[in-house]
């Protein structure tokens, strides 16, 4: 589980850098209009598919790991009584 993590966050970070670091002159073209200020552009939208199912890949493995920690909590306190 360690590398899917690690995978998990290189996409993450990789996706947020994509968004955030590339120039405005080199997002390509126009995809979904927001405001006259704002819109999606296609480099946006890369960086945005890879960000977005990492965050909730990551998600889902905290949740798993924190019902398996109450799991094997439980499952002590009921062997001691």
């Amino acid at each position: 589980m360690g590398m899917k993590v690690i995978i998990a966050i290189a996409f993450f970070a990789i996706g947020l850098a994509v968004v955030f670091a590339v120039p405005t002159a080199y997002e390509g073209p126009l995809l979904l209009p927001i405001t006259e200020q704002h819109a999606i552009r296609l480099v946006d939208a890369i960086g945005l598919g890879m960000a977005i199912p990492s965050w909730l890949y990551l998600n889902l493995l905290v949740i798993r790991w924190w019902m398996m920690r109450r799991k094997s909590r439980n499952r002590t306190t009921n062997d001691t009584l």
